[in-house]
């Protein structure tokens, strides 16, 4: 398996956005042991809720 290489190191995965779909992918991956990078262009927290639905799949995550 190739990696990303950056300014702090290896990593085995980069997931680009920090939006509800990157937060996930970045915590499960983490959790399964991988070294993961988040890149996200606005250094602001976005303050309105991007989420549309939950539903059971979402709230077992």
């Amino acid at each position: 398996m190739s990696g990303v290489s950056g300014e702090g190191g290896d990593y085995d995965v980069a997931v680009i956005g920090y939006g509800p779909t990157g937060v996930t992918a970045a915590n499960l991956l983490g959790a399964m042991g991988l070294r993961v990078v988040v890149l996200e262009r606005d250094a602001e927290i976005y303050t309105r809720a991007r989420a549309i639905s939950t539903d059971e799949e979402v709230m077992r995550i």
